[in-house]
């Protein structure tokens, strides 16, 4: 399937920004298909991350890479993706983990579990209202 989208999505991309008169637009890439167990990382490799590649070249790069699932075993292969400016690291990933692997080169942004969010920020939130 893939084999088809990425080349349609290339022209597509192509003829639009030859229509509008701009540039292609850097990319945001949202997967939450890309989680473990769901996938394992060879399968990632394997069905995904050559197309994310070529889609990231097509656009120049990628502004956001976004996964609400766990992504942490998935993280070498994702920031080696062509010029990330930003990526996501959902509440089931290992955070720490995550951010070792990154070295401090990536913009990373963490969410909050739903209980968190419940429990913790909407509290405090209030708090400070």
């Amino acid at each position: 399937m893939n084999e088809r989208i990425t080349p349609a999505h290339k022209h597509w991309v192509a003829e639009r920004a030859k229509f509008l008169g701009e540039p292609v637009q850097k990319l945001k890439l949202y997967n939450d298909e890309v989680d473990c167990p769901t996938l394992s990382p060879g399968m990632y490799r394997e069905f995904i991350l050559s197309y994310e590649q070529e889609l990231a070249r097509i656009h120049g790069g990628l502004v956001y890479w976004h996964s609400c699932g766990n992504t942490t075993v998935f993280v070498e292969d994702i920031i080696a993706l062509p010029r990330l400016e930003m990526f996501h690291v959902s509440p089931w990933a290992d955070l720490k983990k995550v951010v070792d692997v990154m070295g401090g080169k990536y913009l990373w942004i963490s969410i909050w579990t739903p209980w968190e969010m419940f429990y913790k920020v909407i509290p405090t939130a209030w708090n400070n209202v």
